[in-house]
């Protein structure tokens, strides 16, 4: 599923939860402490799935670029054409190993489709 799949299915899922926890509060009436914590417990653990799938996918698009970057011979300073925004610096530190940034999805589209064209 894509990554906008997926963020539309997160904001359903979201708006779906505070709507239940409305009517439901609204319903109960009185001390409605332990359903406001049962549906924050499950509004976190939706949300800890999507952040999972979402940084599962960026680093396979980071692996991927990185695995096409050394088959060509790009180093980050060729990337960065691709992507103008981020520096060469910021653009060295998504090589896998001790990743320490993720660009945006859409940079890295753009650098994935640069570097395949290159």
């Amino acid at each position: 599923m894509s990554l906008t799949k997926w963020r539309l299915l997160y904001a359903a899922l979201m708006l779906a939860t505070l709507l239940v926890m409305l009517v439901v509060a609204q319903a109960v009436g009185g001390n409605t402490t332990r359903l406001g914590m049962v549906l924050w417990a499950l509004w976190v653990l939706i949300s800890g799935g999507y952040n999972k799938q979402r940084m599962r996918i960026l680093n396979d698009k980071l692996d991927a670029l990185w695995r096409l970057a050394d088959q060509k011979g790009l180093t980050a300073a060729d990337l960065k054409a691709f992507a103008p925004q981020y520096g060469t610096l910021d653009i060295k530190m998504t090589r896998p190993g001790r990743r320490q940034f993720y660009p945006a999805m859409k940079a890295i589209d753009a650098m994935l489709a640069g570097a395949t064209q290159a």
